[in-house]
């Protein structure tokens, strides 16, 4: 596990950074899931709230909400619909759940060339 951290902007500009060891066995320190570990975890969470996860299905077309519907939904290759309030396509920085939500030229960004996993992270700032 990495003990110093930090964040960069595309051109290497430090942004921020923290010295994990200067933690002391904080209870949010920083903590370092293979991709595999955090998909099992967020899973297992999920089915824990009665949400469905469907592995191995090829969308091919998605609508709902964006264009006013009451709920979103997809419809994949094997001609299964599922409905939901909202819809979350998980298909990788090749995907094709965003070209259909998009359109081909509606994705502005790009795919990284190596695995990356962003997270959001929260911290107390004490002032004394």
């Amino acid at each position: 596990m990495p003990q110093r951290l930090c964040w960069r902007t595309l051109d290497g500009t430090r942004v921020a950074g923290f010295d994990r060891g200067l933690m002391h066995d904080a209870e949010d320190a920083l903590t370092v899931l293979s991709v595999g570990e955090l998909s099992g975890i967020c899973v297992e969470a999920l089915k824990e709230r009665g949400i469905e996860v469907s592995w191995g299905e090829k969308v091919v077309a998605v609508g709902g909400t964006q264009e006013g519907e009451e709920e979103a939904w997809v419809e994949t290759e094997g001609g299964r619909r599922f409905e939901a309030d909202f819809v979350v396509g998980c298909d990788g920085g090749n995907s094709g759940v965003r070209r259909l939500v998009l359109g081909r030229e509606g994705f502005e960004g790009f795919t990284w060339g190596e695995q990356i996993v962003a997270t959001n992270v929260c911290f107390e700032v004490r002032c004394i």
